[in-house]
């Protein structure tokens, strides 16, 4: 099977660089634009069969747009939601920086040793996320499309990398808004090949 792990479509606050984490908020027009270039694309290049997305608006109706395309629903998983950033969420990049700067160097370079003031610990997040994707995976063998977040993705590539979550470095290697992440994965739930 292929899964597919498809970041969000753009909103303002990404447009500003804040940190959004579990604070709802929507597309923007861009946003809604890139939802149908991309469910175009996977109905035209790949042979999608089940449709996943978080709960937060913009990766829903992300997949909601992508699934009417498709003619699929997308089927909402609490477990798949952003990372909750606690006191961050809100704040532009900068903001952080200024605030907190030893904790916004220390999650760009050793993620575990931060915590976020009324967030998830790396742990919390890392676990959460993971194993709401592997059991989507083990639930079937039909290629997958899981429309999610940017650090939801570094955290599953990492999960399946099997890297130690002390070596973890958040540092935002995830791709533009509607980026699709391919992962080839056998039937014995052995990971081949990642794709960007």
């Amino acid at each position: 099977m292929y899964l597919y792990l498809i970041r969000h479509g753009e909103t303002d606050w990404n447009v500003e660089k804040r940190m959004q984490g579990q604070i709802d908020i929507n597309l923007n027009m861009n946003g809604v634009h890139q939802a149908k270039a991309l469910g175009q694309k996977l109905k035209d290049e790949y042979d999608v069969k089940r449709l996943y997305s978080s709960p937060l608006t913009r990766a829903y109706m992300t997949g909601s747009i992508v699934g009417d395309i498709l003619d699929l629903e997308c089927e909402k998983r609490d477990e798949l939601m952003e990372f909750n950033f606690g006191d961050w969420q809100g704040m532009t990049y900068d903001e952080i920086e200024k605030r907190y700067p030893r904790d916004w160097h220390n999650w760009k370079n050793c993620s575990h040793l931060v915590e976020i003031s009324g967030g998830e610990t790396l742990d919390q997040g890392y676990k959460r996320i993971s194993e709401a994707i592997d059991e989507i995976v083990k639930s079937n063998d039909d290629n997958t499309a899981i429309i999610t977040h940017g650090t939801s993705i570094e955290f599953y590539i990492n999960y399946m990398m099997n890297t130690n979550i002390e070596e973890i470095k958040m540092e935002r290697l995830i791709g533009k808004n509607t980026s699709i992440y391919k992962i080839y994965i056998d039937k014995k739930q052995n990971i081949n090949r990642l794709e960007a």
